[in-house]
């Protein structure tokens, strides 16, 4: 393992290791400054799944959003999908490559996270510029183990619909409430039994056009 980014109150940082699903497979984990998994990961060795970054996410958008809602929903809702759809998001292609982190550095994202500072205050359980280059780890690693890289996409588009209050016009056409949404949200991000998250997959790629 090799640490990658320590955040800026040293409280956290994440680092990449070896995979054992091909040559370019790389495994993200996550450790507080002692050493311990933090309590919002639940893997003993402190590898984040796609539930625990969308539960962390949603978490910190009900915090800012109750400090103040317009920057909340101006810039928080949509920044996983503009972060996944970005060129930091690439997959791997060295063998034996390891990624870093780069949006977090960037003067864009840097703003960003100045002006959330500003806004909404600090966030204690994981502050915005861990969660960041977290996401983006996460992005470049669902794309670089599959092919089409769905879950990158999907989610983050879940998620804002989610988290703003819409729909895609195709999925109220055919049903799904804000509800369900939701419940589709947690079910594809935990990925429980592979039958019924393929199911909601597919679905829910429909209704995005995915």
């Amino acid at each position: 393992m090799k640490p990658v980014y320590t955040a800026k109150n040293r409280g956290l940082t994440i680092y990449v290791g070896h995979g054992n699903k091909g040559k370019k497979d790389f495994i993200i984990y996550v450790k507080t400054k002692s050493g311990a998994v933090p309590p919002f990961i639940s893997d003993p060795d402190g590898r984040p799944k796609h539930i625990e970054w969308v539960n962390l996410y949603r978490d910190f958008y009900r915090f800012s959003h109750s400090r103040n809602p317009r920057f909340s929903e101006n810039k928080l809702a949509p920044l996983p999908y503009e972060l996944a759809t970005s060129t930091y998001v690439r997959p791997i292609k060295e063998v034996g490559a390891l990624p870093t982190p780069h949006a977090v550095n960037s003067v864009s994202y840097r703003g960003l996270l100045n002006s959330i500072e500003q806004h909404v205050g600090s966030y204690e359980q994981a502050p915005l510029d861990f969660i960041v280059p977290l996401l983006e780890l996460l992005f470049i690693q669902e794309v670089t183990n599959y092919s089409k890289g769905v879950l990158h996409v999907l989610l983050p588009q879940m998620l804002r619909d989610e988290l703003l209050g819409t729909l895609p016009e195709s999925a109220g056409g055919a049903g799904e409430t804000l509800s369900s949404l939701q419940s589709a949200v947690t079910s594809i991000a935990a990925w429980e039994t592979h039958d019924r998250s393929m199911r909601l997959l597919k679905k829910w790629r429909g209704f995005y056009g995915i």
